[in-house]
């Protein structure tokens, strides 16, 4: 390895820039991923045009350049690793399955996220949004759906992104994947439980007005009990307090 960053002065310029200890990595491939993950442009560039770094390796279980990129967030170099046609889709290690655009989207990096969107990354992708939803990031949720991304998508569960939406009591998102039809009467395999049963047994008050402006079902039952049942077992007076109002 030394031998490589020798040759390029990229020894001293990994120092200079903090991109990472150079004495505990292995070889160049590992520089590019810290590189890639601190948003060392220069030291990036370097590594690919005049080391040639690879952008992944067989077999091995190591997070990708692309990926590292697009998880911190660092769209100069995304961008880059893209102009040198780093694979837009590859899944990130053997035993992780995920793209680079699950990486923007799981950490709300919104401009990463629709660059990549725009640029080839598969949207259909199992548990896309999932992340993104449950984090409450509806910037991003409302680009990926613009572009192409399904709301009715579901996680390994079986539930929506409105049961996720519901259950964090993110009002803004539920409003947007609302906004593009999502179910509100869809009810997850496991329980039957809709995302109103979701809103109410975590005390979300806001979520559920929502959700019934929507036309969830006051009376649906699920394994708990109706969404009254879920509210008393969540114990927010004023979420059995609305439930209870409407149902008499």
């Amino acid at each position: 390895m030394y031998s490589a960053f020798r040759d390029t002065g990229l020894l001293e310029l990994l120092l200079q820039s903090g991109a990472a200890d150079v004495d505990s990595m292995n070889d160049v491939y590992e520089a590019l991923v810290v590189a890639s993950y601190r948003g060392h442009l220069k030291v990036v560039q370097t590594l690919v045009d005049e080391v040639h770094a690879p952008f992944g390796r067989p077999k091995t279980d190591e997070i990708q350049p692309l990926h590292a990129a697009a998880m911190s967030g660092h769209l100069p170099v995304v961008e880059f690793l893209m102009a040198k046609n780093a694979p837009v889709n590859a899944m990130a290690t053997r035993f992780q399955k995920a793209t680079p655009l699950h990486g923007a989207v799981q950490w709300c990096n919104r401009e990463v996220a629709k660059y990549l969107a725009q640029h080839g990354a598969d949207l259909l992708v199992p548990g896309l949004l999932n992340p993104a939803v449950h984090r409450g990031c509806a910037d991003v949720v409302h680009d990926m759906l613009q572009l192409g991304a399904k709301v009715g998508a579901l996680d390994e569960t079986g539930s929506s992104l409105l049961h996720t939406a519901a259950r964090g009591g993110h009002v803004p998102v539920a409003q947007i994947l609302l906004r593009k039809r999502a179910r509100v009467d869809y009810a997850d395999p496991r329980q039957q439980m809709q995302p109103l049963h979701m809103a109410a047994a975590k005390g979300h008050l806001a979520v559920s007005k929502l959700l019934v402006e929507h036309r969830a079902d006051v009376w649906a039952q699920a394994a708990p009990g109706d969404p009254l049942r879920a509210a008393k077992q969540g114990g927010n007076a004023a979420v059995v307090k609305f439930i209870r109002r409407l149902q008499h």
